[in-house]
């Protein structure tokens, strides 16, 4: 028994890991309750401090030592791992990390969509890894922060908003950990803790690195690369944080959404899908909530000299807004929301009888399972989902399902 600072008691106990479930916790029992235990492995005999607090019989625990180590349990490779949260995967091997991954998405249809296990088995395909599993990031926030008159920048630890200070972070891409030094060199120069910014943005691209706010010399906009086009965006706009295995993602997408002459792409953004379906679609709408990334898609269409493409400004989260949606038969609707999901527009589809096809893009397996639920209660069947590591060392999982119309 262990004494807490607010009096009331924990166990040290012996536990277990059966496996990793959502959130890249190990989940083990002890007498009857169970045990999730974060930065766990598959096999881990665990002494494991467990915390008093009883929330519908689920303990939550922190590992004291590893008595003996899973199979898959590998070294991490940064010094402050357990610390910083940005990483909770970074103790497992890839090959583990991908099959927990495509474990997530099949549990969430399974409990979530209630689709039946060996259905969802064959239905989820293998993770495809990343190209790297390292310096990939290239979008982040910097956390500030100030100790005893030093500055500190990097990242929240786990669970809370102390500032972890870290030097070099292996997700990062180069590019921007080169920024860590001179910031840390500007924040140090500053003349009191108030006369800084809490958090600084940065994210990087084909043309250099962009900064909100500008502390240092930065370029307004950055660019990448896809499919023979150049998107440009500017610190804030939503991106995939991983410009390099987003070719990969949108590969997936363009051969899943096949051809025809309508697609509508919503959730759309900068316009990270909407411009490669115009290479497979007579005509292209996207719609977008944002206004900032409303006028960047617009822009990215005009610099890259297509036609055929209309952007609108909707609230894809309120029945008004898909109201407002387009009544002409649809060959094929890609979506790409964000952590909370498409509850609306899946009604939406639902009731829609002439769109054939649904290409649907999440990073949230258990809100992709309830619009799942939705599509498949309606006139959809879901055929085939793919997971994609675009995080890797992270607990995060991209996934691309396709959805079609069973009465076309």
């Amino acid at each position: 028994m262990v004494q807490t600072a607010d009096g009331a008691v924990s166990e040290v106990v012996e536990v277990v890991i059966d496996r990793v479930i959502s959130g890249g916790l190990g989940l083990a029992w002890y007498e009857g309750r169970t045990v999730l235990v974060p930065y766990a492995a598959a096999g881990d005999r665990l002494l494991v401090q467990v915390a008093p607090n009883r929330r519908r019989g689920v303990h939550h625990g922190a590992i004291v030592a590893i008595l003996s180590a899973g199979p898959h349990r590998i070294e991490p490779i940064c010094p402050l791992y357990g610390q910083c949260g940005g990483c909770q995967m970074q103790h497992l091997s890839q090959a583990a990390s991908l099959s927990i991954k495509r474990d997530f998405v099949v549990d969430a249809l399974r409990r979530l969509a209630r689709v039946p296990a060996a259905e969802a088995v064959s239905c989820v395909q293998p993770t495809q890894p990343g190209h790297t599993t390292t310096g990939y990031r290239q979008r982040c926030q910097l956390q500030l922060d100030w100790q005893e008159q030093q500055p500190r920048i990097g990242f929240h630890a786990s669970a809370s908003h102390q500032v972890v200070d870290v030097n070099h972070c292996a997700a990062l891409h180069p590019l921007l950990n080169q920024q860590l030094g001179p910031l840390r060199q500007w924040l140090t120069s500053q003349p009191s803790p108030a006369a800084t910014s809490s958090r600084i943005n940065l994210a990087c691209g084909d043309s250099g690195v962009a900064m909100a706010p500008p502390i240092l010399t930065s370029d307004p906009f950055c660019r990448y690369s896809l499919n023979g086009f150049k998107l440009s965006f500017q610190v804030g706009d939503f991106t995939q944080v991983n410009f390099t295995d987003n070719q990969q993602l949108v590969n997936e997408v363009m051969a899943l959404a096949g051809s025809g002459r309508q697609a509508l792409d919503l959730f759309c953004g900068i316009g990270n899908f909407t411009l490669p379906l115009r290479q497979q679609f007579d005509r292209v709408t996207g719609v977008e909530l944002s206004p900032a990334s409303v006028d960047r898609a617009r822009r990215n269409v005009r610099h890259n000299g297509l036609g055929d493409i209309s952007i609108y400004r909707i609230d894809l989260f309120n029945p008004a807004g898909t109201a407002r949606l387009t009544t002409d038969p649809v060959d094929c609707v890609v979506l790409d929301p964000p952590r909370e999901g498409a509850l609306q527009v899946s009604r939406w589809l639902v009731d829609r009888g002439r769109i054939a096809r649904v290409v649907y893009v999440s990073c949230n397996p258990a809100t992709f399972a309830r619009d799942s639920a939705i599509l498949t209660a309606g006139d959809f069947q879901l055929r085939s989902v793919q997971p994609i590591d675009l995080f890797p060392m992270t607990h995060h999982v991209e996934l691309v399902a396709l959805f079609d119309r069973k009465s076309l």
